[in-house]
């Protein structure tokens, strides 16, 4: 398999794959394909949340920078 893993770096936000449209979180750190999520938003309640080792990284969509706007 030819791909080029994703890389985060912390402060990116993120929003979980399964639901993109009512999660938010902020990566707090990436060890190997786990990233570390400070979940903002999370629909449900918290034992559901994804494990404490972390997201893999392929569950995860950075969400669009707005560095360019004016």
């Amino acid at each position: 398999m030819d791909f080029k893993p994703s890389k985060f770096k912390k402060g990116d936000l993120v929003v979980y794959k399964g639901d993109p449209s009512s999660t938010l979180g902020v990566v707090r750190d990436q060890t190997g394909i786990y990233v570390k999520i400070l979940w903002i938003n999370w629909p449900g309640p918290q034992a559901s949340l994804p494990p404490a080792r972390g997201v893999m990284m392929h569950k995860l969509l950075r969400v669009a920078s707005c560095d360019n706007a004016v």
